[in-house]
């Protein structure tokens, strides 16, 4: 498969999404901006792209299912990859998926938070979404939290790739990667950092330096 991704959320404000995402360019191999469903979150999404058109742009749909359908037909190439909420049905998620790749767009199916997550993933992998995506790390009292089981279990059960989620320092990226996630996605641990760019740089060639190490295994 290809190499994994690095995508950096970036915050609300448009100005300082563009000023970081200018910063972060050489490393990021994509951008998210945050919210659901407002004029102004496709805004945002235009202006960055037009400003990077090379960075794939992940965005969130609003829930429920029709809701998530309509705001992805007012995307007009202004995102490349839509992130939807993984409470939906599987002629649901299909629907969506189909309308999706009509317009060459990804779908990160997001389980975080959802009970049986094994169970769950081997349902809607029926719908062959793009990507399942966990967000599996927190930071509490200067450390992090791990939820490698739940990784395991979806990637195992759902047979798709999956997308991980994880504030994390660079250290502990090989423990995330031996999953190959499909793309590891970033936020305050590189747009709050006192140096962006370094931070970013850092996560780029830590997750650079574990697969050239593991990509014969």
């Amino acid at each position: 498969m290809a190499g994994t991704l690095l995508q950096v959320d970036l915050p609300e404000a448009a100005a300082e999404a563009l000023r970081l995402a200018d910063l972060l360019r050489d490393y990021a191999d994509g951008f998210g901006l945050p919210g659901a469903g407002s004029e102004a979150l496709l805004e945002a999404a235009a202006a960055l792209r037009a400003r990077h058109p090379e960075k794939p742009v992940c965005l969130t749909a609003p829930a429920p299912a029709d809701a998530a359908t309509a705001f992805l037909a007012r995307l007009a190439g202004r995102a490349q990859v839509l992130r939807v909420a993984g409470d939906l049905t599987v002629d649901a998620l299909r629907a969506l998926r189909a309308a999706a790749h009509e317009r060459q767009v990804q779908l990160l199916v997001d389980l975080t938070g959802l009970s049986d997550l094994a169970e769950r993933a081997k349902r809607l992998s029926r719908a062959k979404p793009d990507a399942f995506l966990l967000e599996v790390a927190s930071r509490e009292a200067g450390r992090a939290d791990l939820d490698l089981e739940a990784v395991a279990a979806v990637r195992e059960a759902g047979e798709r790739p999956v997308a991980i989620a994880a504030d994390l320092d660079p250290a502990v990226m090989p423990q995330l990667l031996r999953f190959r996630p499909e793309r590891l996605i970033v936020g305050r641990a590189v747009t709050g950092a006192p140096d962006p760019r370094r931070a970013a740089n850092a996560l780029k060639a830590r997750i650079d330096a574990v697969q050239r190490l593991t990509q014969f295994f």
